[in-house]
Protein backbone atom coordinates (compact mmCIF):
# COMPACT_ATOMS: atom_id res chain seq x y z
CA UNK A 1 0.00 0.00 0.00
CA UNK A 2 1.35 3.19 -1.00
CA UNK A 3 1.63 5.91 1.60
CA UNK A 4 0.83 9.69 0.94
CA UNK A 5 3.80 10.98 -0.54
CA UNK A 6 3.38 7.99 -3.21
CA UNK A 7 0.35 8.88 -4.57
CA UNK A 8 0.48 10.52 -7.72
CA UNK A 9 -1.96 12.04 -10.19
CA UNK A 10 -1.49 9.25 -12.16
CA UNK A 11 -1.94 6.97 -9.76
CA UNK A 12 -5.60 8.22 -8.45
CA UNK A 13 -6.25 8.54 -12.35
CA UNK A 14 -5.60 5.20 -12.80
CA UNK A 15 -7.61 3.68 -9.78
CA UNK A 16 -10.66 5.84 -10.82
CA UNK A 17 -10.41 5.12 -13.99
CA UNK A 18 -10.37 1.32 -14.21
CA UNK A 19 -14.33 1.50 -12.70
CA UNK A 20 -14.92 3.90 -15.72
CA UNK A 21 -13.20 1.33 -17.81
CA UNK A 22 -14.88 -1.56 -16.82
CA UNK A 23 -18.19 0.33 -17.23
CA UNK A 24 -17.63 1.62 -20.32
CA UNK A 25 -16.03 -1.57 -21.44
CA UNK A 26 -18.52 -4.12 -20.88
CA UNK A 27 -21.41 -1.80 -23.05
CA UNK A 28 -19.78 -2.76 -26.00
CA UNK A 29 -18.01 -6.19 -25.23
CA UNK A 30 -21.44 -8.10 -25.00
CA UNK A 31 -22.36 -6.83 -28.53
CA UNK A 32 -20.02 -9.08 -30.82
CA UNK A 33 -21.02 -12.07 -28.18
CA UNK A 34 -24.77 -11.87 -29.42
CA UNK A 35 -24.30 -14.13 -31.65
CA UNK A 36 -23.02 -16.01 -29.50
CA UNK A 37 -25.02 -16.30 -26.89
CA UNK A 38 -28.18 -16.90 -29.25
CA UNK A 39 -26.17 -20.29 -29.91
CA UNK A 40 -25.78 -21.35 -26.55
CA UNK A 41 -28.59 -20.89 -24.71
CA UNK A 42 -31.30 -21.49 -27.72
CA UNK A 43 -33.12 -18.42 -27.30
CA UNK A 44 -34.32 -15.23 -30.25
CA UNK A 45 -32.17 -12.17 -30.22
CA UNK A 46 -35.27 -10.62 -28.47
CA UNK A 47 -34.86 -12.40 -24.97
CA UNK A 48 -30.53 -11.92 -25.49
CA UNK A 49 -30.63 -8.22 -25.92
CA UNK A 50 -32.43 -7.81 -22.56
CA UNK A 51 -28.71 -8.59 -21.65
CA UNK A 52 -27.47 -5.59 -22.81
CA UNK A 53 -30.42 -3.46 -22.02
CA UNK A 54 -31.06 -4.25 -18.62
CA UNK A 55 -27.42 -3.34 -18.01
CA UNK A 56 -28.20 0.02 -19.53
CA UNK A 57 -30.80 0.36 -17.92
CA UNK A 58 -29.98 0.02 -14.41
CA UNK A 59 -26.94 2.39 -14.93
CA UNK A 60 -28.60 4.85 -15.99
CA UNK A 61 -31.48 5.14 -13.63
CA UNK A 62 -30.18 4.77 -10.51
CA UNK A 63 -26.84 6.89 -11.33
CA UNK A 64 -27.90 9.96 -9.52
CA UNK A 65 -28.72 7.87 -6.45
CA UNK A 66 -25.25 7.26 -5.98
CA UNK A 67 -23.80 10.14 -6.60
CA UNK A 68 -26.43 11.35 -3.37
CA UNK A 69 -25.27 8.51 -1.49
CA UNK A 70 -21.61 9.23 -2.19
CA UNK A 71 -21.41 12.80 -0.97
CA UNK A 72 -23.31 11.46 2.31
CA UNK A 73 -20.97 8.59 2.94
CA UNK A 74 -18.02 8.76 0.77
CA UNK A 75 -16.87 8.74 -2.66
CA UNK A 76 -14.57 6.13 -2.56
CA UNK A 77 -16.76 3.88 -0.58
CA UNK A 78 -19.62 3.83 -3.20
CA UNK A 79 -16.78 3.08 -5.66
CA UNK A 80 -15.12 0.94 -3.22
CA UNK A 81 -18.62 -1.23 -3.14
CA UNK A 82 -19.57 -0.90 -6.97
CA UNK A 83 -15.92 -2.25 -7.77
CA UNK A 84 -17.02 -5.56 -5.60
CA UNK A 85 -20.49 -5.75 -6.96
CA UNK A 86 -19.21 -5.63 -10.58
CA UNK A 87 -16.53 -8.34 -9.68
CA UNK A 88 -19.08 -10.84 -7.87
CA UNK A 89 -21.71 -10.22 -10.83
CA UNK A 90 -18.69 -10.90 -13.74
CA UNK A 91 -17.90 -14.10 -12.14
CA UNK A 92 -21.70 -14.87 -11.89
CA UNK A 93 -22.22 -13.88 -14.90
CA UNK A 94 -20.03 -16.40 -16.22
CA UNK A 95 -21.48 -18.94 -14.30
CA UNK A 96 -25.01 -18.48 -15.48
CA UNK A 97 -26.87 -21.76 -16.05
CA UNK A 98 -29.66 -20.13 -18.23
CA UNK A 99 -30.26 -16.68 -20.25
CA UNK A 100 -32.68 -15.64 -17.29
CA UNK A 101 -29.87 -15.63 -14.56
CA UNK A 102 -27.94 -13.95 -17.56
CA UNK A 103 -29.88 -11.10 -17.68
CA UNK A 104 -30.50 -10.89 -14.00
CA UNK A 105 -26.92 -10.92 -13.03
CA UNK A 106 -26.47 -8.09 -15.99
CA UNK A 107 -29.01 -5.97 -14.08
CA UNK A 108 -27.55 -6.37 -11.02
CA UNK A 109 -23.71 -5.49 -12.63
CA UNK A 110 -24.96 -2.33 -14.17
CA UNK A 111 -26.07 -1.10 -10.31
CA UNK A 112 -21.95 -1.69 -9.82
CA UNK A 113 -21.20 0.18 -12.90
CA UNK A 114 -23.73 3.04 -11.94
CA UNK A 115 -21.76 3.67 -8.58
CA UNK A 116 -18.84 3.46 -10.68
CA UNK A 117 -19.42 5.88 -12.89
CA UNK A 118 -21.12 8.08 -10.61
CA UNK A 119 -18.07 8.19 -8.42
CA UNK A 120 -15.09 7.99 -10.59
CA UNK A 121 -14.44 11.73 -11.15
CA UNK A 122 -15.45 13.09 -7.86
CA UNK A 123 -12.70 10.18 -6.23
CA UNK A 124 -10.01 12.38 -8.49
CA UNK A 125 -11.33 15.65 -7.98
CA UNK A 126 -11.55 15.64 -4.01
CA UNK A 127 -8.11 14.36 -3.55
CA UNK A 128 -5.91 15.98 -5.84
CA UNK A 129 -4.96 19.81 -6.22
CA UNK A 130 -6.53 22.27 -8.57
CA UNK A 131 -2.85 21.47 -10.90
CA UNK A 132 -2.72 18.03 -10.61
CA UNK A 133 -6.60 17.78 -11.58
CA UNK A 134 -5.86 18.31 -14.88
CA UNK A 135 -3.76 15.57 -15.70
CA UNK A 136 -5.77 12.77 -13.79
CA UNK A 137 -8.81 14.11 -15.95
CA UNK A 138 -6.75 13.73 -18.95
CA UNK A 139 -6.12 10.05 -18.08
CA UNK A 140 -9.78 9.20 -16.78
CA UNK A 141 -10.75 10.72 -20.15
CA UNK A 142 -8.40 7.77 -22.13
CA UNK A 143 -9.71 5.02 -20.00
CA UNK A 144 -13.47 6.22 -20.76
CA UNK A 145 -12.34 6.71 -24.92
CA UNK A 146 -10.63 3.37 -24.66
CA UNK A 147 -13.64 1.08 -23.32
CA UNK A 148 -16.03 1.19 -25.97
CA UNK A 149 -13.26 1.06 -28.87
CA UNK A 150 -11.67 -1.92 -27.33
CA UNK A 151 -14.71 -3.45 -26.30
CA UNK A 152 -15.25 -5.28 -29.77
CA UNK A 153 -12.02 -6.13 -30.26
CA UNK A 154 -11.25 -7.34 -26.71
CA UNK A 155 -14.66 -9.53 -27.19
CA UNK A 156 -14.37 -11.13 -30.94
CA UNK A 157 -10.77 -12.07 -29.80
CA UNK A 158 -12.10 -14.22 -26.26
CA UNK A 159 -14.64 -15.55 -28.16
CA UNK A 160 -12.31 -17.22 -30.81
CA UNK A 161 -10.39 -18.32 -28.33
CA UNK A 162 -11.09 -19.22 -24.86
CA UNK A 163 -15.09 -18.79 -24.44
CA UNK A 164 -17.66 -16.34 -24.15
CA UNK A 165 -17.56 -16.52 -20.23
CA UNK A 166 -13.97 -14.67 -20.55
CA UNK A 167 -16.08 -11.31 -21.58
CA UNK A 168 -16.93 -11.25 -18.30
CA UNK A 169 -14.01 -12.81 -16.50
CA UNK A 170 -11.34 -10.79 -17.40
CA UNK A 171 -13.36 -7.96 -15.35
CA UNK A 172 -11.82 -9.73 -12.20
CA UNK A 173 -8.21 -9.36 -11.99
CA UNK A 174 -8.99 -5.50 -12.99
CA UNK A 175 -11.54 -5.16 -10.42
CA UNK A 176 -8.95 -6.58 -7.58
CA UNK A 177 -6.19 -4.13 -8.59
CA UNK A 178 -8.87 -1.40 -7.84
CA UNK A 179 -9.77 -2.70 -4.37
CA UNK A 180 -5.89 -3.10 -3.64
CA UNK A 181 -5.08 0.51 -5.06
CA UNK A 182 -8.79 2.04 -2.62
CA UNK A 183 -6.25 0.90 -0.11
CA UNK A 184 -4.01 3.94 -0.63
CA UNK A 185 -6.55 6.39 -1.12
CA UNK A 186 -8.19 5.82 1.99
CA UNK A 187 -5.37 8.00 3.53
CA UNK A 188 -7.04 11.41 2.33
CA UNK A 189 -9.97 12.62 4.32
CA UNK A 190 -13.39 13.69 2.34
CA UNK A 191 -15.48 16.62 2.74
CA UNK A 192 -19.16 15.37 3.33
CA UNK A 193 -22.23 16.37 3.96
CA UNK A 194 -24.58 15.45 6.65
CA UNK A 195 -27.87 16.01 5.50
CA UNK A 196 -30.30 13.62 5.48
CA UNK A 197 -31.27 12.25 2.07
CA UNK A 198 -34.92 11.68 0.65
CA UNK A 199 -34.69 8.51 -0.23
CA UNK A 200 -38.44 8.82 -2.01
CA UNK A 201 -37.48 11.51 -4.07
CA UNK A 202 -34.20 9.98 -5.58
CA UNK A 203 -36.80 6.81 -6.16
CA UNK A 204 -39.26 8.56 -8.57
CA UNK A 205 -36.41 10.58 -10.47
CA UNK A 206 -34.66 7.11 -10.72
CA UNK A 207 -37.71 6.20 -12.13
CA UNK A 208 -38.78 8.99 -14.03
CA UNK A 209 -35.15 8.19 -16.05
CA UNK A 210 -36.03 4.53 -16.48
CA UNK A 211 -39.14 5.32 -17.95
CA UNK A 212 -37.64 8.04 -20.32
CA UNK A 213 -35.14 5.11 -21.77
CA UNK A 214 -37.72 2.77 -22.41
CA UNK A 215 -39.86 5.47 -24.11
CA UNK A 216 -37.23 6.06 -25.78
CA UNK A 217 -36.31 2.24 -26.67
CA UNK A 218 -39.81 1.33 -27.37
CA UNK A 219 -40.72 4.97 -28.51
CA UNK A 220 -43.76 4.22 -26.78
CA UNK A 221 -46.16 7.48 -25.81
CA UNK A 222 -47.10 5.91 -22.64
CA UNK A 223 -43.58 5.41 -21.09
CA UNK A 224 -43.23 9.41 -22.16
CA UNK A 225 -46.62 10.53 -20.40
CA UNK A 226 -45.87 8.14 -17.18
CA UNK A 227 -42.46 9.80 -17.17
CA UNK A 228 -43.60 13.26 -16.90
CA UNK A 229 -45.98 12.77 -14.80
CA UNK A 230 -43.29 10.61 -11.81
CA UNK A 231 -40.60 13.85 -13.04
CA UNK A 232 -43.53 16.25 -12.05
CA UNK A 233 -44.13 14.52 -8.33
CA UNK A 234 -40.35 14.31 -8.13
CA UNK A 235 -39.56 18.29 -8.90
CA UNK A 236 -42.58 19.03 -6.68
CA UNK A 237 -41.19 17.27 -3.44
CA UNK A 238 -37.62 18.51 -4.59
CA UNK A 239 -38.60 22.15 -4.86
CA UNK A 240 -40.03 22.04 -1.39
CA UNK A 241 -37.32 19.65 0.51
CA UNK A 242 -35.32 21.48 2.86
CA UNK A 243 -32.66 19.45 1.82
CA UNK A 244 -33.02 19.35 -2.21
CA UNK A 245 -31.67 16.82 -4.57
CA UNK A 246 -31.17 18.93 -7.03
CA UNK A 247 -31.22 22.69 -6.58
CA UNK A 248 -33.12 23.19 -9.61
CA UNK A 249 -32.07 26.81 -9.56
CA UNK A 250 -28.70 26.18 -11.05
CA UNK A 251 -29.72 25.51 -14.24
CA UNK A 252 -30.73 29.19 -14.70
CA UNK A 253 -26.62 29.31 -14.99
CA UNK A 254 -25.75 29.17 -18.67
CA UNK A 255 -22.32 28.26 -16.85
CA UNK A 256 -23.95 24.96 -16.45
CA UNK A 257 -26.34 24.27 -18.64
CA UNK A 258 -24.59 25.14 -21.74
CA UNK A 259 -21.38 23.08 -21.25
CA UNK A 260 -24.07 20.31 -19.94
CA UNK A 261 -26.29 20.60 -22.95
CA UNK A 262 -23.18 19.97 -24.63
CA UNK A 263 -22.41 16.53 -22.87
CA UNK A 264 -25.55 15.14 -24.04
CA UNK A 265 -25.39 16.60 -27.50
CA UNK A 266 -21.75 14.97 -27.62
CA UNK A 267 -22.08 11.59 -26.13
CA UNK A 268 -25.54 11.30 -28.67
CA UNK A 269 -22.55 12.17 -31.31
CA UNK A 270 -20.03 9.73 -30.37
CA UNK A 271 -22.75 6.78 -29.87
CA UNK A 272 -23.33 7.21 -33.53
CA UNK A 273 -19.67 7.70 -33.96
CA UNK A 274 -19.31 3.73 -32.78
CA UNK A 275 -22.15 2.32 -34.23
CA UNK A 276 -22.37 3.97 -38.28
CA UNK A 277 -18.49 2.89 -39.14
CA UNK A 278 -18.94 -0.85 -38.43
CA UNK A 279 -22.08 -0.85 -40.76
CA UNK A 280 -20.46 0.78 -43.39
CA UNK A 281 -17.13 -1.37 -43.35
CA UNK A 282 -18.81 -4.90 -42.67
CA UNK A 283 -22.15 -4.01 -45.07
CA UNK A 284 -20.46 -1.68 -47.62
CA UNK A 285 -16.92 -2.68 -47.97
CA UNK A 286 -17.01 -6.05 -46.72
CA UNK A 287 -14.00 -5.63 -44.60
CA UNK A 288 -12.67 -8.42 -42.36
CA UNK A 289 -13.12 -8.28 -38.40
CA UNK A 290 -9.92 -7.00 -37.85
CA UNK A 291 -10.11 -4.33 -40.39
CA UNK A 292 -13.07 -2.92 -39.06
CA UNK A 293 -11.94 -3.24 -35.35
CA UNK A 294 -9.02 -1.26 -36.64
CA UNK A 295 -10.40 1.74 -38.25
CA UNK A 296 -13.31 2.00 -35.66
CA UNK A 297 -10.46 2.43 -33.07
CA UNK A 298 -9.25 5.72 -34.78
CA UNK A 299 -11.91 7.79 -32.48
CA UNK A 300 -10.18 6.53 -29.52
CA UNK A 301 -6.80 6.87 -30.74
CA UNK A 302 -7.40 10.61 -31.38
CA UNK A 303 -8.84 10.44 -27.40
CA UNK A 304 -5.26 9.47 -26.40
CA UNK A 305 -3.17 11.75 -28.41
CA UNK A 306 -5.33 14.69 -26.63
CA UNK A 307 -5.12 13.21 -23.26
CA UNK A 308 -1.75 13.01 -23.47
CA UNK A 309 -1.03 16.59 -24.48
CA UNK A 310 -4.06 18.69 -22.50
CA UNK A 311 -2.28 18.80 -19.29
CA UNK A 312 0.37 21.06 -20.85
CA UNK A 313 -2.12 22.79 -23.49
CA UNK A 314 -4.64 24.32 -20.74
CA UNK A 315 -1.42 26.27 -19.15
CA UNK A 316 -1.47 28.14 -22.84
CA UNK A 317 -5.23 28.17 -23.43
CA UNK A 318 -7.95 29.01 -21.48
CA UNK A 319 -10.63 25.67 -20.40
CA UNK A 320 -13.56 27.61 -22.25
CA UNK A 321 -11.33 27.75 -25.58
CA UNK A 322 -10.21 24.34 -25.85
CA UNK A 323 -13.84 23.06 -24.72
CA UNK A 324 -14.86 25.35 -27.98
CA UNK A 325 -12.29 24.57 -30.05
CA UNK A 326 -12.90 20.47 -29.43
CA UNK A 327 -16.78 21.00 -30.42
CA UNK A 328 -16.35 22.50 -33.36
CA UNK A 329 -13.74 20.28 -34.54
CA UNK A 330 -15.77 17.12 -33.90
CA UNK A 331 -18.41 19.14 -36.07
CA UNK A 332 -16.27 19.95 -38.81
CA UNK A 333 -15.20 15.82 -38.86
CA UNK A 334 -19.28 14.86 -38.99
CA UNK A 335 -20.20 17.05 -41.29
CA UNK A 336 -17.57 15.86 -43.88
CA UNK A 337 -18.41 12.38 -43.01
CA UNK A 338 -21.89 13.46 -44.47
CA UNK A 339 -20.45 12.82 -47.76
CA UNK A 340 -19.36 9.52 -47.16
CA UNK A 341 -19.45 7.36 -50.39
CA UNK A 342 -19.23 3.77 -51.04
CA UNK A 343 -16.07 3.83 -52.90
CA UNK A 344 -14.69 5.70 -49.90
CA UNK A 345 -11.30 4.75 -49.03
CA UNK A 346 -10.54 3.47 -45.74
CA UNK A 347 -7.88 5.76 -44.96
CA UNK A 348 -10.12 8.33 -45.34
CA UNK A 349 -12.56 7.63 -42.74
CA UNK A 350 -9.54 6.56 -40.40
CA UNK A 351 -8.39 10.08 -40.79
CA UNK A 352 -11.93 11.68 -40.03
CA UNK A 353 -12.61 9.68 -36.94
CA UNK A 354 -9.58 10.03 -35.73
CA UNK A 355 -10.28 14.21 -35.59
CA UNK A 356 -13.15 13.63 -34.28
CA UNK A 357 -11.64 11.42 -31.27
CA UNK A 358 -9.05 14.26 -30.94
CA UNK A 359 -11.95 17.24 -30.88
CA UNK A 360 -14.11 15.23 -27.88
CA UNK A 361 -10.84 14.67 -26.15
CA UNK A 362 -10.45 18.19 -26.04
CA UNK A 363 -14.36 18.55 -25.00
CA UNK A 364 -14.39 16.38 -22.97
CA UNK A 365 -11.14 17.14 -20.90
CA UNK A 366 -12.23 21.03 -20.73
CA UNK A 367 -15.70 20.04 -20.15
CA UNK A 368 -15.30 18.18 -16.74
CA UNK A 369 -12.79 20.35 -15.54
CA UNK A 370 -14.73 23.77 -15.97
CA UNK A 371 -18.04 21.70 -14.92
CA UNK A 372 -16.74 20.30 -11.65
CA UNK A 373 -14.72 23.28 -10.46
CA UNK A 374 -18.45 24.80 -10.00
CA UNK A 375 -18.96 22.86 -6.93
CA UNK A 376 -17.50 22.47 -3.94
CA UNK A 377 -16.39 19.27 -2.47
CA UNK A 378 -18.79 18.23 -0.95
CA UNK A 379 -21.32 18.28 -4.09
CA UNK A 380 -18.36 16.29 -6.14
CA UNK A 381 -20.54 12.97 -6.16
CA UNK A 382 -23.56 14.85 -7.56
CA UNK A 383 -21.82 16.44 -10.39
CA UNK A 384 -19.80 13.37 -11.21
CA UNK A 385 -22.96 11.86 -11.40
CA UNK A 386 -24.64 14.33 -13.21
CA UNK A 387 -21.98 14.13 -16.16
CA UNK A 388 -22.61 10.32 -16.75
CA UNK A 389 -26.28 10.36 -16.66
CA UNK A 390 -26.08 13.66 -19.24
CA UNK A 391 -23.47 11.42 -21.74
CA UNK A 392 -25.68 8.29 -20.90
CA UNK A 393 -28.98 9.76 -21.75
CA UNK A 394 -27.37 11.12 -24.88
CA UNK A 395 -26.53 7.65 -25.96
CA UNK A 396 -29.70 6.53 -25.61
CA UNK A 397 -31.16 8.62 -27.77
CA UNK A 398 -29.31 9.02 -30.72
CA UNK A 399 -28.30 4.81 -30.71
CA UNK A 400 -32.57 5.00 -30.81
CA UNK A 401 -32.17 7.95 -33.51
CA UNK A 402 -29.64 6.53 -36.03
CA UNK A 403 -31.35 2.97 -36.09
CA UNK A 404 -34.86 5.13 -37.09
CA UNK A 405 -32.79 6.57 -39.51
CA UNK A 406 -30.71 3.44 -41.15
CA UNK A 407 -34.15 1.57 -41.23
CA UNK A 408 -35.99 4.17 -43.64
CA UNK A 409 -33.96 3.46 -46.13
CA UNK A 410 -33.90 -0.56 -46.25
CA UNK A 411 -32.75 -0.45 -49.48
CA UNK A 412 -30.29 1.48 -49.42
CA UNK A 413 -28.00 1.90 -46.70
CA UNK A 414 -25.52 4.01 -47.77
CA UNK A 415 -28.25 6.66 -47.56
CA UNK A 416 -29.67 5.78 -43.87
CA UNK A 417 -25.84 5.78 -42.90
CA UNK A 418 -25.67 9.56 -44.64
CA UNK A 419 -28.96 10.59 -43.01
CA UNK A 420 -27.38 9.01 -39.37
CA UNK A 421 -24.35 11.15 -40.31
CA UNK A 422 -26.30 14.37 -40.91
CA UNK A 423 -27.83 13.86 -37.45
CA UNK A 424 -24.54 13.59 -35.41
CA UNK A 425 -23.62 16.67 -37.09
CA UNK A 426 -26.49 18.20 -36.00
CA UNK A 427 -25.69 17.54 -32.70
CA UNK A 428 -22.16 18.28 -32.31
CA UNK A 429 -23.93 22.04 -33.44
CA UNK A 430 -26.29 22.30 -30.97
CA UNK A 431 -23.68 21.68 -28.67
CA UNK A 432 -21.11 24.20 -30.03
CA UNK A 433 -23.72 27.41 -30.34
CA UNK A 434 -24.50 27.49 -26.64
CA UNK A 435 -20.87 27.56 -25.67
CA UNK A 436 -20.11 29.91 -28.56
CA UNK A 437 -23.04 32.24 -27.21
CA UNK A 438 -21.46 31.49 -23.15
CA UNK A 439 -18.08 32.23 -24.10
CA UNK A 440 -17.93 35.49 -26.45
CA UNK A 441 -19.45 37.87 -24.57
Amino acid sequence: MKNAREITPLFVALIAGIGMFLSTLDSAIINVAIPTLIQVFHRSLDTIIWTITLYLLVLSSTIMLFGQLADRYGRLTIYRIGLILFMITSLLCGFSPSIHWLIVFRGFQGLGAAMMQATAIAVITTRLQKREMTQAVSILTMLMGLGPALGPVVGGFLLSTIGWQWIFWINIPFCLYALYGCESLKIAKETLHAHPIGYLNLALFGFSMLLLLLGIQHMNLFFFALMIIVFACHFYIDKNAEYPMIHYRLFKKNTLIAPLFGLIAMGGATAIVFILPPLFLQDIRHLQAWQVGLVSAANAFGVILVSRLFPRLSRRWKIDQLMTFGTALMMLSLLSCTQIKADWSTTLLFTLLFFYGLGAGFFVNANTLYLTAQFSDEKQGFISALLRMAINIGIAISSAAAALFISLKPLDMLSGIQNAWWLATVLAMMALIPLLCLFTK
